[in-house]
C-alpha cells in the first residue's frame, strides 16, 4: 500500500486508468467522500480528461463526474483492474 501523502504517483494512477479505459475496461476505484471511501465504476473519460464513475446506493445511482479532483484532494486511492483469460 502507497502512503496517502505528496509521493503518491497520482500521475500514474491516472495513466493506469487511461490505458484501461481505451482497452475498453472499465476500473474499480474507492473515493474518498463524507461518508468513507464507497467504491465506484469508473466508466469513461470526458473529452477534457476528466473521468466520469458510477456507484449505487440503495436504489440510487450516484455519478462522480470530478473523480480526478476527489483523488487529488485525497492524496491517491486504490484501483482494481482485471485481465480475461482467452476462452472464458
Amino acid at each position: 500500500v502507497l502512503p496517502r501523502d505528496a509521493s503518491f504517483p497520482i500521475d500514474s494512477l491516472f495513466q493506469t486508468i487511461e490505458k484501461e479505459l481505451r482497452s475498453g475496461k472499465k476500473v474499480i476505484i474507492a473515493l474518498q467522500l463524507e461518508a468513507g471511501w464507497p467504491i465506484f465504476v469508473v466508466h469513461k473519460q470526458t473529452p477534457n480528461g476528466e473521468f466520469v464513475s458510477y456507484s449505487k446506493l440503495g436504489s440510487h445511482t450516484l455519478i462522480i463526474r470530478n473523480t480526478k479532483e476527489i483523488v487529488k484532494r485525497s492524496n491517491g486511492t486504490e484501483i482494481m483492474t482485471y485481465s480475461t483469460s482467452p476462452g472464458l
